[in-house]
């Protein structure tokens, strides 16, 4: 059996980790106090700060929640059947789904970085998580607008290098540690 690059063993995956770093909870009680001080000191800009700050809160929040959901699904997936679907030994059958996931996907890219995380220590490789994310620069829904604007062989074209990159790169990443 191959060892875990990271070292994490069977059902050990960030076990006892704290949720928060000591050094990023540090980070943000330092912002919160100048925050505090600036509005007590009467600085007149920092009303838009305060705005930004709750406007960025409410955009990440629905993320946090939808990666959570991920992170709780992908608990649910044994182990083996991550690994048979796509692990290294997955096949073009591993790199289709990469693809396809990949494609069909959408939100921010780092709202992903988490669940590929954890399927990553479940077995998936890293060529699946490669090909995964290259395969996400198709965008279904703006398909039609590139068609319109370039037209539709253009389009199929193009798409095809993306996905075929993808593929490409995938294969390349595999034997990435």
């Amino acid at each position: 059996m191959k060892s875990n690059p990271k070292g994490v063993g069977k059902g050990e995956a960030k076990a006892g980790k704290p949720l928060f770093s000591r050094n990023s909870l540090i980070a943000l009680g330092l912002t919160l106090l100048a925050y505090v001080l600036l509005q007590l000191a009467g600085t007149p800009d920092i009303s838009t700060a305060w705005a930004y700050a709750g406007n960025l809160l409410r955009q990440i929040l629905p993320v946090l929640a939808v990666v959570l959901l991920f992170m709780a699904g992908g608990n649910l997936v044994p182990h083996a059947f991550v690994k048979r679907h796509l692990g290294e030994d997955s096949g073009m059958k591993g790199y289709l789904f990469a693809l396809t996931a990949g494609t069909l996907s959408h939100g921010p890219v780092y709202a992903w970085y988490p669940f590929l995380s954890e399927l990553q220590e479940k077995g998936v490789s890293n060529g699946k998580i490669a090909t995964f994310l290259f395969a996400r620069a198709v965008k279904i829904p703006l398909l039609a607008a590139m068609a319109f604007y370039f037209g539709i062989p253009f389009t199929i074209i193009f798409t095809a290098c993306i996905l075929g990159g993808a593929l490409l790169m995938g294969i390349l990443f595999e034997n990435v540690p």
